[in-house]
């Protein structure tokens, strides 16, 4: 956007020659004031307005404000033209003594638009310009916010905590307990939260397999060399795999569950076994019976109860699989 500055060393240049009123109207609205018909019309009104005062023709009776009202008012309801008036449609243009007809209101409105400085036209025009197009931008935003926003945020508590109000109802529980989970949860992954094979490739790029949970998955059959590929973010383990790998993470405790918390920073309390890392009862201690599943139609708390009892109600909403005991 052009800046004040530019404006007024531009008009510099033009050495305020560069803007004026247009010459094509000016020329038209001369030619039409020489016309026959409308030359003795503003002689007329000039005169008759003027006399009898210091800068008027003093042996000329001035006209009275009727005359002069009935001059001004000629053919405004049929065809103004033909008496250089305002037509009775148009408000904003007022006729005086000095400015006799429509065509002398248009010149001085072109010469109060191009000033003889230009630099002055040349802020005010930028200033009115950049108001306009901020103003714009503000009525588009409130236009657009009614249909924009719907289907990503329900309501503007969902828009000011970034949907968090959607998944919790206490927003600062919750967040108390994403602190203490450190470096567990992937949020460029959030789709495979609550996977063993997330939770494995969480702890193998945060600091690698510890010889616990790599001796308990071998135990389980599920081979290193397997679980290493999950460093390839596209890599993903077979579900009889994952199953292999939760029931691995059971028997990961003591010592070896204490190395994993250290390598993923995670001091909440309660976490007894590996496989309590993929357990939202576990991993929100203070916050799960808050925990809200939204879907389309329906909105349900995920837990019932303090013990971490899964809500039987979300069975009407969700798949069974999702909360099914695995096997």
């Amino acid at each position: 956007m052009t800046t004040p500055l530019q404006l007024i060393a531009t008009a510099g240049l033009y050495q305020n020659t560069g803007l004026a009123a247009n010459t094509a109207m000016l020329t038209a609205i001369s030619s039409y004031e020489t016309l026959s018909l409308i030359v003795p019309l503003l002689t007329a009104r000039i005169v008759g307005a003027t006399a009898n005062i210091p800068s008027g023709p003093g042996n000329i009776s001035r006209f009275s404000n009727t005359t002069i009202a009935n001059l001004n008012s000629l053919g405004t309801t049929t065809c103004s033209a033909l008496a250089d008036n305002v037509p009775s449609s148009v408000t904003g243009v007022a006729l005086t003594n000095t400015i006799p007809g429509l065509s002398g209101a248009i010149k001085v409105g072109a010469a109060t638009v191009i000033p003889a400085d230009l630099t002055q036209f040349m802020q005010a025009f930028n200033q009115a310009d950049g108001y306009v197009q901020i103003t714009n931008r503000v009525i588009n935003t409130s236009r657009n916010s009614a249909t924009f926003l719907g289907p990503t945020f329900t309501n503007m508590n969902a828009l000011t905590t970034g949907d968090i109000s959607s998944v919790t109802r206490d927003p600062a529980a919750f967040g108390a307990d994403l602190g203490r989970l450190g470096n567990l949860i992937d949020l460029s992954r959030l789709g495979e939260l609550g996977t063993p094979s997330q939770l494995l490739r969480q702890l193998i790029i945060t600091g690698g397999l510890t010889p616990g949970v790599e001796g308990a998955l071998n135990d389980a059959g599920v081979a290193t060399n397997i679980v290493n590929n999950l460093r390839d973010g596209n890599y993903e383990l077979a579900d009889s795999l994952q199953n292999a790998a939760y029931r691995a993470m059971l028997t990961v405790t003591g010592d070896n569950l204490a190395q994993v918390l250290d390598i993923l920073d995670v001091t909440t309390v309660g976490i007894l076994t590996m496989a309590d890392l993929l357990n939202p009862y576990k991993l929100f201690p203070n916050s799960f019976q808050s925990l809200k599943a939204v879907g389309y139609g329906y909105q349900a708390n995920i837990y019932v109860g303090s013990t971490g009892t899964v809500n039987s109600n979300l069975l009407t909403f969700l798949p069974a699989y999702y909360i099914g005991i695995a096997v």
